[in-house]
């Protein structure tokens, strides 16, 4: 009997052994980059300016961040056109998990308002949602309307009557003005400044009517009475402001917003280290200390992970370009 093996036959292995091979490579991989992620530096990219909402999350979670996983995670503004240029230049990165975006709703509202390099769900990889900042309505401390009620009357006796201010088109003081507007069916007139703090600060000079900034931007004011809060725009009273009623049970049933964030990576970010990332977040925000962190900055602690988080954006993205198509100020 021939024992000789044709030379074909011993190097031809079947299709099941070069893909069980292949799929056992990819584990090793994969297992390997969880194992070694992060072994240098990662960046957060945050979109707005130093001082921000965003910016102080962000900085805040960086710092935890480094401690749960023991490399160094830096904070980096690159503020710009809605935050459009900081959002691009994550879109356009390596997609390895070292270059991350701390991204609010403009995510999702700018594809509505500019002609985007990048789109909104396709160039990012959600890992998760971390604060939501409540917006409240306030206006000037000496102001005639005590309530929404008497201002909504107002403003429907004389319509463009009342100014209010924000950071710009897209910006979520913007977003709250225009859902109002469309709610009550009134119209103010738009007054645009280069940030919110700007903003509040001529409402305090009673040069605008009313406003709607971020509960982290306004409490102070609220509490020193510097400015009448009307109302919080949120479906309920919150722990963090248990005294500011809602919006929608001082006279807009059906009101509610507020403004969220969270970190995305690049589109192509291995999926072990988005989990790894998610997970890492997931038990930070759990720590006891996270509630006072939160408080402090007058946020919402709201944990989504990477599917929840992707399908937020999704939803929003199509009722942001719903409410801008019908917007009072285009």
């Amino acid at each position: 009997m021939n024992w000789k093996l044709d030379s074909k036959a011993r190097y031809n292995p079947t299709r099941r052994t070069v893909l069980t091979t292949a799929l056992a490579l990819a584990a090793a991989g994969s297992a390997r980059a969880q194992q070694t992620y992060p072994s240098r530096p990662v960046r957060i990219i945050v979109p707005t300016g130093a001082g921000a909402a965003l910016d102080t999350i962000a900085r805040g979670m960086a710092m935890r961040l480094e401690a749960h996983l023991g490399a160094p995670f830096v904070v980096e503004n690159k503020p710009g056109a809605n935050s459009t240029i900081g959002s691009e230049f994550v879109a356009r990165s390596e997609p390895d998990g070292y270059t991350l975006l701390y991204t609010g709703q403009a995510i999702s509202v700018n594809p509505s308002l500019y002609k985007l390099s990048y789109d909104a769900e396709k160039s990012f990889a959600p890992v998760a949602t971390i604060a939501t900042a409540p917006i409240t309505m306030v206006v000037p401390a000496k102001s005639p309307y005590a309530n929404v009620r008497e201002l909504i009357g107002a403003a429907k006796s004389k319509p463009g009557g009342l100014t209010y201010g924000s950071a710009g088109r897209g910006s979520p003081p913007y977003v709250a003005a225009e859902l109002f507007q469309q709610t009550a069916g009134v119209t103010f007139t738009h007054v645009p400044y280069k940030g919110a703090a700007p903003a509040l600060t001529d409402l305090l000079g009673e040069r605008l009517d009313l406003m709607f900034p971020s509960l982290t931007l306004a409490k102070g004011f609220i509490a020193a009475g510097k400015v009448r809060v009307l109302g919080i725009a949120s479906e309920r009273r919150l722990p963090l402001a248990p005294d500011i009623p809602t919006i929608q049970d001082m006279g807009l049933p059906g009101f509610a917003t507020s403004s969220w964030s969270g970190i995305v990576a690049p589109a192509g970010t291995p999926d072990e280290i988005v989990a790894r990332l998610q997970t890492a977040i997931s038990e930070i925000m759990a720590k006891p200390d996270m509630k006072e962190f939160f408080s402090k900055q007058g946020l919402d602690p709201n944990f989504r992970d990477r599917q929840a988080f992707a399908k937020l954006i999704h939803e929003e993205t199509a009722n942001f370009a719903h409410m801008l198509a019908n917007a009072k100020d285009k």
